[in-house]
C-alpha cells in the first residue's frame, strides 16, 4: 500500500505542494482602480511572496458573485503588496480577509496523474504540522478539472492532521476538485460530440438485461464500466439530470443492443413515459423521461476517504464530491457553500463540522449516510433516494425538505419539513429515539394555479398542454397522492396511475372515479409523505410532532390522518377574538370525530359550548357528490360524556347541536400544511382566568379524529391516517434548481 506527503512525494511525481497558504484578517487600505494594497494591521509579507496566489475579500457576499480579487502578488514591503489586479472598490483602513499561498494546484494534479497508474491502495498525506494549500490555476483537462482524485483506479485515502491544522483554500473560481467533475460522459466535458445515452425497451425491477431501442446505441457503452439507468423527469432541464427513480448499473456484457449488468434493477423503468427535454450539441444533457440509460465517465469509478482537514471554498463556491463511494471524515467546512452532495453511489459523513452552511443536497444521490455529524440545516429541494442519520447527529436547522426515503436515528433534528418543496415526494420516513423541534409538512403542486382553464380532465385522465408547463413530472409521478385544492381549504384525493405524453401534451392517468375536476379545484398538489413512523422514544414539546408519535403508537403510518389531542378551559380558544386553539388537520373521508368531555364546565356561565370545527361554525367540507359546503357541530362543554360523529350519525348529549355530517361519505377539508379557513376550535365564552384560577370547573376534553385516506375509486382497508395539529413556525427554502 503506498502512502506518499503532497509535500514530500520522495520522487514519485513533481512539483511538490508548498502548503504555504497564509490567511489573514485584519485591516486592509486598497483604492477602487489601483493595485497596491497596504495592510495596516500587521506586518506579513516577505520577499518570497512574489509569485504568491491571493484572493482578497472586498465585502460583500461569499463566492464566485461576491466581492474578491484574485491573481497574483508581488512584494513591495512588509507591509505592502503589488496585486496583479486593480481593485474594484475601496478599503480604507477596512477589516478584511486575505489569503495567500504558492499555487499547490500543479502538485494535486501530479498526485492525480502518478495515482492514476497504481495498483495498490494509496495514502495521501498531506505533510506534518499545519499545512495549508491554495489552488491557484486551472487545469487543461476539463473533464478532470483539479480533481484529487479522479479516475483512480484503487482506494484513495486523503489525510490531513486535523481540520483546524489542514485546510484547502480556491482562488476566484478555481479550487480543488473532490471527485469527477463531469460525471456523465460527454467525451469532452461539454455535451458537443455525442449523447452518450440510450433509450430503452420497458425494463422491470429484478431484471439484469437492458435492450437499447436503437441497438446501436450499445456501442457508446463499455463492458466493466458503470452506468446510470432512470425514469421520470421532474425538472426538464439543469445539470445534473433530476429523475425520481434512478440506479447506477455495472456493466458485464455487450451483445448488439442487448446490455447485461451484474446486479437486478431495484427499479421498474417504463418507455412510455414522456420525454421534456432530450440531447441538445454543445447545450446540454438529455434530461431523461422514459427508461435511459446514461454512460458514466470512468473517472466516476472512486473509493475515497477524505478526512481530518478543512475546507474553505468561499472564493470557489460551492464543493462537489461525486464518485461511486466519497466518504468525509472529520472535514470542517468554513465557508458559507460548502459541501453540495452530488451524482454519487454512496456518500456519507462521519464526525464532521458543517455547521457553517444550510447544504444543498443535490440529485442522483443514491445513498448518503450522516453519522456523528453537525450540519446547520439540509436543503432537499428533490425528492432523490435514501438519506440516513445516525448517531448523535445535530441537524440544527432541520431538514428544508426531505427525500424519497428518510430515517433519523439517535439524534437531534431542528425540524422536519416532509416532503420536498420543489419536486418529487416522499416515499417513508422514519425516526426513532431522537428530539425533532418540529414538524411541517411541503410538497409539490401543479405549474397552473388555474387547472379549470389551463388543463382539462376526462374519465379520470388529466391533459396537460405541454405549453402550459415550466418543469417536468414534479408532481405527475406515478403511485403519487394528490389532492386538488380550491376555495382555500376544499380538496379531494387521488393517485397518480401512469403518465404518458406526444407531441402536444402530457396525459396523466388516474384512480379518480368522476370524471373530469371538481368544479372548485384550483390546483393540484402532492401529499408530502406516503408513509411516516414516529417511534414513541422520539422526543418533541412541537404538538404536529407529539400527535405524530401518538399517532404512529396508535398504529396509523399515513400522514395527516389522526389527530388525538386534549383540552382544558385554559387553552379552548375564544370565540371571535382570534384566540382560536389550532385545528387538527382534516384529510380525507371521514371514518369518526369522537369528542370526550371528561370533566364538564361547572363555572359561572349559565351555558358553555365548544365550536367543534371552526369559530365561525363554517368549516369548509366536501359531499358525497363533492359540492361544498359548510360544517360547525356544538359541544355542550356542560355536559360530561363521549360524543362519536360518524357519516351515519350522530349521539348528541346535553345541549349539543348540528354534530351530524351533511353527506356520506364527507370528505373533512384542511390541505397537509394549513387548517381550515375561518380558524380553529374555540369556546363561547371566555373562561381562561376563572380556570386559571381554578382548574376544577373545567372543563377537559379530549378529541380523536380519523379519516380514511382512499384515493378516488380505491380505498384503504382497515386504516385511517394522522391528522396531525399544525404548527404554525416556518422554514425558509431557497428555490435554487441547478
Amino acid at each position: 500500500m503506498p502512502t506518499v506527503d503532497i509535500i514530500s512525494p520522495g520522487g514519485a511525481f513533481t512539483p511538490a505542494a508548498a502548503g504555504d497558504t497564509q490567511e489573514l484578517t485584519t485591516t486592509f487600505t486598497i483604492s477602487s482602480g489601483s493595485p497596491n494594497l497596504t495592510c495596516n494591521g500587521a506586518s506579513p509579507f516577505v520577499s518570497g511572496d512574489t509569485g504568491k496566489t491571493f484572493t482578497l475579500s472586498l465585502g460583500g457576499n461569499q463566492g464566485p458573485t461576491g466581492t474578491f480579487l484574485g491573481g497574483t502578488l508581488t512584494y513591495v514591503s512588509s507591509t505592502q503588496v503589488t496585486l496583479s489586479v486593480n481593485a474594484t472598490s475601496n478599503l480604507s483602513a477596512t477589516s478584511a480577509t486575505l489569503i495567500w499561498g504558492t499555487d499547490d494546484a500543479p502538485a494535486f494534479r501530479a498526485f492525480n496523474t502518478w495515482a492514476q497508474s497504481q495498483v495498490s491502495p494509496i495514502t495521501l498525506t498531506l505533510g506534518t504540522g499545519a499545512k495549508s494549500f491554495i489552488f491557484g490555476s486551472a487545469d487543461s483537462n476539463g473533464i478532470r478539472s483539479n480533481s484529487i482524485s479522479w479516475n483512480i483506479p484503487v482506494a484513495l485515502t486523503v489525510t490531513g492532521n486535523g481540520n483546524s491544522t489542514t485546510k484547502f483554500y480556491s482562488s476566484i473560481g478555481t479550487g480543488p476538485s473532490w471527485g469527477a467533475p463531469n460525471a456523465l460522459k460527454t467525451g469532452d466535458g461539454h455535451y458537443t460530440d455525442q449523447s452518450w445515452t440510450a433509450r430503452l425497451n420497458t425494463v422491470n425491477a429484478g431484471a439484469t438485461t437492458l435492450i437499447c431501442k436503437a441497438p446501436t446505441d450499445a456501442s457508446q457503452f463499455s463492458t466493466n464500466t458503470w452506468a446510470l439507468i432512470t425514469g421520470i423527469d421532474m425538472q426538464g432541464s439543469g445539470d445534473p439530470i433530476n429523475p425520481f427513480w434512478f440506479e447506477y448499473v455495472y456493466i458485464t456484457n455487450i451483445s448488439g443492443g442487448t446490455i447485461t449488468i451484474q446486479s437486478p434493477l431495484v427499479n421498474t423503468y417504463l418507455d412510455s413515459w414522456p420525454v421534456f427535454q432530450p440531447w441538445s450539441a454543445g447545450f446540454h444533457v438529455d434530461e431523461g423521461g422514459p427508461a435511459t440509460l446514461y454512460a458514466i465517465d470512468p473517472g466516476w469509478n472512486i473509493n475515497v476517504i477524505y478526512q481530518n482537514f478543512g475546507i474553505n471554498g468561499s472564493a470557489g463556491g460551492q464543493s462537489y464530491g461525486a464518485g461511486y463511494n466519497v466518504q468525509w471524515q472529520g472535514v470542517k467546512q468554513y465557508d458559507t457553500y460548502g459541501i453540495t452532495p452530488t451524482f454519487t453511489n454512496f456518500v456519507s459523513f462521519t464526525g464532521c463540522d458543517l455547521s457553517s452552511y444550510q447544504m444543498e443536497y443535490d440529485k442522483c444521490v443514491y445513498k448518503c449516510v450522516f453519522d456523528s455529524t453537525t450540519t446547520a440545516q439540509l436543503f432537499i429541494q428533490s425528492s432523490n433516494n435514501l438519506v440516513i442519520v445516525q448517531n448523535g447527529c445535530n441537524i440544527a436547522g432541520g431538514f428544508n425538505g426531505t427525500p424519497r426515503v428518510l430515517e433519523v436515528h439517535d439524534s437531534t433534528v431542528g425540524g422536519i419539513g416532509l416532503g420536498p418543496p420543489f419536486a418529487g415526494r416522499t416515499d417513508s420516513f422514519i425516526t426513532t429515539n431522537s428530539t425533532i423541534s418540529s414538524t411541517m409538512y411541503y410538497g409539490s403542486s401543479s405549474d397552473s394555479s388555474a387547472i379549470q382553464t389551463d388543463y382539462s380532465m376526462s374519465g379520470g385522465v388529466i391533459t396537460i398542454p405541454r405549453s402550459t408547463l415550466t418543469y417536468a413530472c414534479r408532481w405527475m409521478i406515478p403511485g403519487q397522492v394528490c389532492y386538488f385544492g380550491g376555495n382555500n381549504t376544499a380538496w379531494v384525493m387521488f393517485k397518480v396511475l401512469t403518465v404518458t405524453g406526444d407531441a402536444t401534451n402530457i396525459y396523466v392517468t388516474t384512480d379518480w372515479p368522476y370524471g373530469g375536476f371538481p368544479s372548485w379545484a384550483l390546483q393540484i398538489k402532492t401529499v408530502p409523505s406516503l408513509y411516516v413512523n414516529f417511534a414513541s422514544n422520539t422526543s418533541s414539546t412541537d404538538p404536529t410532532t407529539t400527535n405524530l408519535v401518538a399517532a404512529t403508537s396508535a398504529g396509523y403510518s399515513k400522514p395527516s390522518v389522526y389527530t388525538i389531542a386534549t383540552f382544558n378551559g385554559g387553552n379552548l380558544g375564544i370565540d371571535a377574538t382570534g384566540l382560536t386553539a389550532t385545528f387538527p388537520q382534516a384529510t380525507g373521508k371521514l371514518v369518526s370525530y369522537t369528542i370526550n368531555v371528561t370533566t364538564p364546565y361547572t363555572g359561572a356561565q349559565s351555558t358553555l359550548f365548544w365550536h367543534a370545527f371552526a369559530e365561525f361554525d363554517n368549516a369548509t367540507i366536501v359531499k358525497s357528490d363533492l359540492s361544498t359546503t359548510t360544517y360547525g357541530p356544538h359541544i355542550d362543554l356542560r355536559t360530561a360524556g363521549i360524543r362519536t360523529i360518524t357519516p351515519a350519525g350522530a349521539n348528541l348529549l346535553g345541549s349539543d347541536s348540528a354534530l351530524a355530517v351533511p353527506s356520506s361519505p364527507t370528505w373533512i377539508c384542511g390541505a397537509p400544511g394549513g387548517g381550515t379557513t375561518s380558524g380553529g376550535l374555540c369556546a363561547s365564552q371566555n373562561i381562561q382566568a376563572e380556570y386559571n384560577g381554578n382548574p376544577s370547573v373545567g372543563p377537559v376534553l379530549t378529541i380523536i379524529l380519523i379519516t380514511d385516506q382512499g384515493t378516488g375509486s380505491a380505498s384503504i382497508t382497515g386504516q385511517g391516517g394522522i391528522f396531525a395539529i399544525q404548527n404554525q413556525s416556518n422554514m425558509v427554502i431557497r428555490g435554487r434548481t441547478r
